[in-house]
């Protein structure tokens, strides 16, 4: 899901990006010359969309797709993440390594990695750093690279093998420019600029798995893994891990979002919870009394402009959150019948 600066949502699914905007909906498709199944949107500093597909990377100019080509040095041509720095440049999480978006010579190109150990293998996400900066997280570790602005090249500026080579599911960057790490198996890491530690069920952590990460403003963070809840990790020394007392709206999360007053919200089997900013908040939750179909699993959540919070469902379908209820948009009015994640 992203929301462009107008507001205008836009939706990727398997084989079809959807585009809402003016109250109406537009569906791109192979018709419309997609190349593949779309891992990633991003929206380009002219305003282009740009699409991260099984295929390779893609833009929409009018109602077209162009696949743009690679160079022969990137046998493999998926796009798993794609990243804009701040001047505009197009960064690529591929299965052969880290990649960028030449617009001179309008193709994809491989970087190089001054001093990286090659042994970063397919990279499945790319996160914020401090200006001209950026985290990768490949198969067997996780990178801080300091961008060059004039050509295709990074220089690490520090690496992490992954713990027990576990999958990295989730990255966050916090407001002191710590980054914070969730993997699928192996834990949380959090990288502050003098210390880094390693946060396991052995230190109080409620699993293993952390799938979700945001910040909660003040230096901490909530997380939230594989059916054990969400937490709150606050940062005073050590880490010290309080688990949200939320268990009757059940225990495995779904999605992850904060809004821009500080607000968090979580999607559960039994509907979407929102916990209000600052100690003791207050939840409130809406479920099929608001209007949520219980048939239905909420997917994933997005915080709009105005305070809105868009949700996607498992069959297909989007909603926004109102103080009135829910509004749902069925499948088959320009939206896809796939699940939106």
């Amino acid at each position: 899901i992203r929301i462009e600066a107008d507001g205008t949502l836009l939706l990727g699914t398997r084989m079809e990006l959807h585009r809402y905007a003016d109250g109406a909906w537009t569906t791109y498709s192979w018709r419309q010359d997609l190349p593949g199944n779309i891992n990633s949107i991003e929206l380009g500093s002219d305003g282009r969309v740009w699409v991260g597909t099984e295929a390779g990377l893609a833009w929409l100019d009018g109602n077209r797709f162009r696949l743009v080509d690679r160079h022969a040095s990137l046998e493999a041509p998926g796009v798993a993440a794609i990243h804009r720095d701040p001047s505009g440049r197009l960064w690529l999480g591929t299965p052969t390594g880290l990649a960028t978006f030449d617009s001179v010579e309008n193709r994809v190109v491989p970087a190089d990695l001054v001093g990286s150990t090659g042994r970063t293998g397919r990279i499945s996400a790319i996160g914020d750093g401090k200006a001209g900066e950026i985290w990768i997280a490949g198969e067997f570790e996780v990178l801080h690279l300091h961008l060059d602005p004039d050509a295709p090249r990074a220089t690490v500026m520090y690496s992490r093998p992954l713990p027990d080579r576990r999958a990295i599911s989730a990255i966050m960057r916090d407001q002191s420019g710590s980054t914070w790490i969730g993997s699928t198996g192996a834990g949380l890491v959090r990288l502050a600029p003098r210390r880094i530690w390693h946060l396991t069920e052995a230190g109080g952590l409620l699993g293993r798995e952390v799938n979700h990460v945001v910040g909660d403003g003040s230096g901490g963070a909530w997380i939230a893994g594989n059916c054990y809840g969400i937490a709150r990790v606050s940062v005073a020394g050590s880490a010290e891990v309080h688990r949200l007392p939320l268990d009757r709206y059940g225990r495995c999360p779904t999605a992850f979002t904060m809004d821009a007053t500080g607000n968090l919200w979580a999607a559960f089997s039994g509907g979407i919870v929102r916990l209000s900013a600052g100690e003791g908040g207050t939840v409130r939750s809406w479920n099929a009394d608001q209007g949520l179909d219980p048939q239905s699993r909420v997917t994933a959540l997005a915080a709009g402009a105005g305070g809105s919070i868009w949700f996607g469902l498992d069959q297909g379908g989007l909603g926004v959150v109102c103080e009135s209820g829910v509004v749902v948009f069925e499948p088959g009015f320009g939206l896809p019948s796939e699940p939106i994640s």
